[in-house]
């Protein structure tokens, strides 16, 4: 029997609730994030019900668990944990930095010698990041960090080929075509992983899952950032 599940998405401008069936989309409805926390629940059953299902008839529900902008992030997680309770219905977090790679990759067939860089806003000129590829770093492969600092990292690792994706290329464009002219840089503009990804990556950590999961706390790779600060 064919999986059927909520996949929800809540970025820096808008939230998604999207229904699947195993990786078909069966729909999708989007408001703005400035609403979320009202809208979040009736998006979900308006849409459950233009299928004639309801809460009982999913499997379990895929949400974005970060990291990400702050209040957007604590909605979504605050509401599905709500559910989850109210319903028993298990959930599965999708880490959006990782999804953002797996997105890049999948779209962009790349080679094991490029490096994939994910970087998303987390304001004040800092920025969470991720990447991945056979060349190791000196910094761990997810974090939050100020944009100079990964740069230099980027700039001293043996990589020639770097692809880059998040909301926070564009906004740093400038410094990062300045920092890596001498690296060949290839630019996918996406701003957060799409829907469509978050389902694939949670359907598939749903059939790995070992144990049912009915509460999920926020990736704040940021609070990691803030304790070393605090130290120095």
């Amino acid at each position: 029997m064919s999986q059927r599940f909520l996949s929800i998405q809540a970025t820096y401008a808008h939230a998604c609730v999207a229904l699947f069936s195993e990786h078909t989309c069966l729909g999708a409805l989007t408001n703005s994030h400035t609403s979320a926390s009202s809208h979040l629940i009736p998006l979900a059953m308006q849409l459950l019900a233009a299928h004639n299902l309801t809460l009982d008839d999913i499997s379990f529900i895929a949400v974005d668990q970060g990291p990400g902008a702050f209040t957007s992030l604590r909605v979504a997680l605050a509401t599905v944990n709500g559910i989850s309770f109210a319903r028993r219905i298990p959930l599965v977090g999708v880490n959006s930095l990782d999804a953002l790679l797996f997105q890049i990759s999948q779209e962009n067939g790349l080679d094991s010698s490029t490096l994939r860089v994910a970087i998303l806003n987390a304001y004040n000129n800092d920025v969470y990041y991720a990447y991945a590829q056979n060349h190791v770093l000196t910094i761990p492969s997810q974090g939050c960090c100020k944009i100079d600092q990964l740069l230099e990292f980027l700039v001293a690792c043996s990589a020639e080929h770097i692809i880059m994706t998040g909301n926070a290329v564009a906004l740093h464009r400038q410094c990062i075509d300045q920092t890596l002219k001498n690296k060949k840089i290839a630019i996918v503009h996406c701003d957060v992983p799409a829907v469509q990804t978050i389902a694939t990556l949670g359907l598939q950590a749903w059939k790995e899952q070992k144990e049912h999961v009915f509460w999920l706390e926020p990736n704040y790779l940021k609070t990691q950032l803030f304790a070393v600060r605090s130290q120095s």
